[in-house]
Formats: structure tokens, sequence, C-alpha cells
């Protein structure tokens, strides 16, 4: 692992947005985010995804850096309850992800075909499809879950990174916190 090759993958973060709007089911692509850093994590033990390959950190300190204040975040901002309700959220979206998904193909929840910020607030936008194709809607219900997931995150990450430093988001960031060694005291 010579090479940090993170800031050059930036370009990865904008593909998945643009691939979700060609078709929301590419989106499902994004779960290779959420899996990934924890196969490198018990493989090496140490935060290989995040030091050199997350394409979050890199659009955010390649894009976000250029409109960046670059104010030096508050300590309140990386305190342990901070980072636990990032952890307890986006575990509480994917179980909702999952289960929802199951219930659809189950066909006992109508399919989700919107974006939503966090959980709950629908985005008053129609999402264009660029490219139809016949899929279950288990599987579109499940690209637009995942993709609300990414773009909660990536718009968060990206105002903590233009008030504070670019990658303020890092900080908190449930990857980063679930794979970083505690120091002993």
């Amino acid at each position: 692992m010579e090479r940090n090759i993170k800031n050059e993958l930036f370009f990865i973060t904008i593909i998945f947005f643009v691939i979700g709007i060609i078709n929301i089911s590419f989106s499902i692509l994004g779960l290779f985010c959420f899996i990934y850093p924890f196969i490198l994590y018990f493989k090496y033990k140490d935060r290989i995804w995040c030091k050199y390959f997350c394409p979050r950190a890199g659009f955010l300190g390649k894009v976000i850096n250029k409109v960046s204040f670059n104010l030096k975040p508050p300590k309140w901002l990386f305190s342990e309850n901070v980072k636990e309700f990032a952890i307890y959220y986006f575990i509480i979206n994917f179980i909702f992800v999952i289960f929802s998904t199951v219930m659809v193909a189950l066909h006992r929840l109508y399919p989700m075909n919107y974006l939503r910020f966090f959980i709950i607030f629908k985005i008053p936008l129609q999402f264009p499809q660029i490219l139809s194709i016949n899929l279950p809607s288990y599987i579109i219900h499940f690209g637009y879950r995942i993709y609300s997931m990414m773009f909660t995150s990536i718009v968060i990450g990206s105002i903590l990174g233009i008030i504070f430093k670019p990658r303020t988001w890092c900080g908190v960031c449930p990857i980063y916190t679930v794979t970083v060694k505690k120091k002993k005291r």
C-alpha cells in the first residue's frame, strides 16, 4: 500500500451519483463502500480503506477543498456521542433498507421510488431515469434506499467540508469510527 490513490478515486463518488440517474438499480454498487472497508480491516487490521481508497474522502479532499472555508471544526463534533449517533443512524438505516426490501419482495410493502434525506424526509424531486430496465420492484426499492443513504452522507460531508475543513466528515464517518484502533488510556 505504497501510494495513496484516494485523491485520484474522487471521481467514483461522482460516477456513483450519475449512474443512479442512469438507472437507480445501479446504486446497489454502493454496497461496495459499506462492505469492502470491513473486508480490508479484517484482513490488514488497519484503516486501509480510509487511508487509501475511500472515494468520498477523495471527493471531499479534491472537490470540496476548493470551496471550503477551512474553519477548525468544534471539538464536540468528534465527541463519542456524535460518533455513536452516526454509527447507530447508519445501522438503523441499513436495517430499514434490508427489512423494507424484504417486505417489498414479499409484496407486503409498496416499493419506494423516490429519494429520502436521512430516513424520513422525502426529497421533493422527480428523479430522472435515463435507462429503463425492467427489474423486480424490490431491486428498484433497494437501489433508491442505498442511493438515499449515500446521498445523505455526501450532503452532510459536503456541508461539514464547506464550513469546516474539507474532510471533517471523515472524523465522524461510521467506517472510520468502527475501524479506528482505540488508544489505551
